[in-house]
């Protein structure tokens, strides 16, 4: 069934007028809560690993990585540009050396190690895995220590 046309009249428009400005209204107040509730029941990104997380990955993960990769150089007697990273066995022992994972982070970044005649490139995931940690290890640093003076 059809509802009967409203009557056109000049009195009739500016009140037609209003009730749809207050429709519109609501209804982008309506999107703009829905919208709202959907960001806040969404899932917060992951948490930012702990220490310990981050120490497990060294051992589990970063030392074979560093030893397969980087070993043949940084892990002798004698290792090239006095960097052995064989020394590193702890979390602490990197945050303890941080010009050195600076550097070190600086170099893998920039793709200048492991050096293109090297026979041990890293994967894409593997490049990846260490910038993304030693960034993590460090701006975990910088946050446990803002406000410290040093001694």
């Amino acid at each position: 069934m059809l509802l009967p046309p409203i009557a056109d009249t000049s009195a009739s428009r500016p009140h037609r007028l209003q009730i749809a400005v207050k429709v519109a209204a609501n209804l982008v107040t309506l999107t703009l809560a829905l919208v709202s509730l959907l960001l806040l029941a969404r899932p917060n990104s992951a948490a930012p690993p702990t220490s310990q997380e981050l120490a497990r990955q060294f051992t589990a993960q970063l030392v074979p990585l560093l030893t397969q990769h980087c070993g043949e150089c940084h892990a002798s007697d004698q290792p090239e540009a006095e960097l052995d990273l064989s020394v590193y066995h702890t979390l602490d022992e990197v945050n303890s050396a941080h010009p050195v994972w600076a550097m070190i982070l600086a170099r893998v970044q920039a793709g200048e190690m492991p050096p293109a005649d090297s026979d041990q490139q890293f994967s894409a995931g593997d490049r990846r895995l260490l910038v993304d940690w030693i960034t993590t290890v460090r701006q975990l640093e910088a946050e446990r220590t803002s406000g410290d003076p040093g001694p």
